[in-house]
C-alpha cells in the first residue's frame, strides 16, 4: 500500500541519505517516517550558472501529486550549493526548505561528527580528507 506524503527530503547520494537517517535514528527520532529520495548525483550546471533539473525528482513529484514541501539536503560545497539554488529556482509552486549539513561538507561527516569518528579519511582516489 502506498502512503502519502506530503513532504521529501532530497539528497545527492544515497550514501548521504542513509547518513542523515542513521542520525535521526541515534537521536531516537523515527527514521522510517521520512519520506527520502536520492538523485544519484547532480548536474554540472552550464555556464549561465543554470542546471538540468534532475529526473528522479521531477519523477517522484510527478507520481506524488501530494507533496507540498521539498527539503533539499544537498551537500554543503559549490556544487551542492548551486544545484541547491537552481532547484530552488525551479519549485517556486513548493515549499522549499534548504538543509545543508549543518557542519561538515556532506551529511556522511556530520554522522562520524555526531559519532565521535575523527581523523583524516582515506577516499578510493588516495586522497586523505
Amino acid at each position: 500500500m502506498r502512503r502519502t506524503c506530503s513532504s521529501v527530503a532530497i539528497w545527492q547520494w544515497m550514501i548521504r541519505c542513509r547518513a542523515s537517517l542513521r542520525v535521526l535514528k541515534l537521536r531516537g527520532q523515527d527514521w522510517r517516517a521520512a519520506n527520502t529520495l536520492s538523485l544519484s548525483g547532480i548536474y554540472q550546471p552550464r555556464k549561465d550558472g543554470s542546471i538540468r533539473f534532475p529526473a528522479a525528482l521531477e519523477q517522484y513529484l510527478k507520481d506524488n501529486p501530494g507533496v507540498a514541501r521539498v527539503v533539499l539536503c544537498l551537500d554543503n560545497d559549490g556544487p551542492g550549493r548551486t544545484a541547491s539554488a537552481a532547484i530552488q529556482k525551479k519549485l517556486s509552486e513548493y515549499e522549499v526548505i534548504d538543509n545543508p549539513p549543518r557542519r561538515g561538507k556532506d551529511y556522511n561527516d556530520q554522522l562520524q561528527l555526531v559519532k565521535g569518528i575523527s581523523g583524516r579519511v582515506r577516499t578510493r582516489g588516495g586522497d586523505a580528507r
